[in-house]
C-alpha cells in the first residue's frame, strides 16, 4: 500500500495561476468578498501558498470552504486535502472524505483520485479496494492521467470477484448521487466489459426513477442481457415494471410469471394486482386473493393488507379457504410450476 500512499502525493491539489499584482490581489480579494466562488478558492490557494501573500493556513481553509460550500469543486478537492493533512484545520479523515465525495460527483479528477485512494487505504472510510478501483476509473474518465498505475496496483493485489463486487456497490450508490455528473454510458460501459455480471446492476441505475441519467430503453437492453446470462433474477422484476410502465401488461404478467417460479416474494403483490385489475391476464379476485395471501400471511409484507382484503371482498369464504390452501400446497413444492390458483 506504500505505492498508493506515495502516489497520492502526485494529484492532490488542483493547479492555479496566481495573481501578481496588487490591483490584481485587490480585485480578486473584492471578488472573494463578494461571494465569487472561483476567486475564493483563488485567494485560499494563495494564502495556502505564500504566492503574493504571506502564508496562511488556517486562512486558506477558510477561504476553500467558502467555495467548497458554494459547490466549487477544485476547493472542495483541496479542503478536503487541508483535513486529510491537518493543515489550517484539525485533521480529520472522515471530513476529507466527505468533500473528496462531493468534488468526485462533480467529476473533478483530482477529488475522484484522492476518494479512490481514501477507500484503497481506509482513511476516513472502511478499506474497500474494488470501490477504490470504481472511483479510480472515474478519476481517468474525468481526465486523471496519473490513475493507471494505481489501478494496476489494485488489479495485480485483488480477486475479479473482489473488484465486481466493488463497482456493484459503487453502481448501487450511484442511486444516492442524483447530481452525479461523470458522463455514465461510457464509464458503465467499460465496468460492463470487464464484469459481464454487473448487467444487472447497470440495468437497475438506468432504471432508478430519481436519477437525472434515467434511461428506460438502456434498462431494458441491459436487463435483457442479464436475463441472457443468468446473472439476476431480478432483472424480470426491473423488465416487468418497464413493461407496466409503457402499458404492456401482458409481458409484465409473463415475466412475474417467470420471477415466481424462482423468486415468488418480489413478484407475489405485482402478480395480485394484475389478476385484480384484470391487466395483461384476466381479471380474477380469487388469483388475486391467492398471491396477495402470499404476500402477507407467508412472505410479511403487511404493506399489501388492503390489497389482500379488497380482494377477499370480491371471492366468498370458501374460495378464500380454498386459495389459501392452494398457496400452502403449492409453497412446499414450487418445482410444479407457475400455480393455477383456482
Amino acid at each position: 500500500m506504500n505505492r498508493l500512499l506515495s502516489l497520492a502525493a502526485l494529484c492532490l491539489c488542483s493547479a492555479l495561476a496566481f495573481a501578481q499584482s496588487t490591483s490584481g490581489l485587490d480585485d480578486l480579494a473584492k471578488k472573494a468578498e463578494a461571494g465569487n466562488a472561483e476567486a475564493q478558492f483563488q485567494l485560499g490557494r494563495m494564502y495556502e501558498e505564500g504566492k503574493s501573500v504571506q502564508q496562511d493556513l488556517e486562512l486558506a481553509a477558510a477561504w476553500y470552504k467558502k467555495a467548497a460550500e458554494r459547490g466549487y469543486a477544485p476547493a472542495q478537492n483541496d479542503l478536503g486535502v487541508m483535513y486529510r493533512n491537518g493543515s489550517g484545520v484539525f485533521r480529520n479523515k472522515e471530513e476529507a472524505v466527505r468533500w473528496f465525495m462531493q468534488a468526485a460527483q462533480q467529476c473533478d479528477a483530482h477529488g475522484a483520485y484522492n476518494l479512490g485512494i481514501a477507500y484503497y487505504n481506509g482513511d476516513g472510510v472502511v478499506s474497500d479496494s474494488g470501490m477504490a478501483y470504481a472511483w479510480l476509473l472515474v478519476a481517468k474518465q474525468c481526465g486523471n492521467t496519473d490513475v493507471q498505475s494505481a489501478m494496476d496496483v489494485i488489479t495485480t493485489e485483488i480477486k475479479d470477484r473482489q473488484r465486481q463486487n466493488g463497482e456493484s456497490r459503487f453502481i448501487q450508490s450511484l442511486r444516492q448521487m442524483p447530481g452525479f455528473k461523470p458522463e455514465i454510458d461510457p464509464l458503465l460501459n467499460q465496468m460492463a466489459a470487464n464484469d459481464p455480471p454487473l448487467a444487472y446492476d447497470i440495468c437497475v441505475a438506468y432504471a432508478a426513477p430519481e436519477v437525472a441519467w434515467r434511461d428506460a430503453a438502456k434498462a431494458q437492453t441491459w436487463c435483457q442481457r442479464a436475463v441472457a446470462g443468468h446473472y439476476n433474477s431480478g432483472a424480470y422484476m426491473v423488465l416487468g415494471s418497464l413493461a407496466e410502465q409503457r402499458g404492456d401488461f401482458a409481458e409484465a404478467f409473463k415475466l412475474y410469471q417467470e420471477l415466481a417460479r424462482s423468486e415468488p416474494p418480489w413478484v407475489a403483490g405485482r402478480l395480485g394486482s394484475l389478476y385484480l385489475a384484470g391487466k395483461g391476464v384476466r381479471q380474477d379476485p380469487a388469483a388475486a386473493y391467492f398471491w396477495f395471501y402470499l404476500a402477507v400471511d407467508k412472505y410479511f409484507l403487511k404493506k399489501l393488507q388492503p390489497q389482500l382484503d379488497l380482494a377477499a371482498q370480491q371471492i366468498s369464504e370458501k374460495d378464500r379457504k380454498r386459495q389459501e390452501t392452494k398457496a400452502v400446497e403449492w409453497l412446499r413444492d414450487r418445482s410444479r410450476g407457475f400455480p393455477t390458483p383456482h
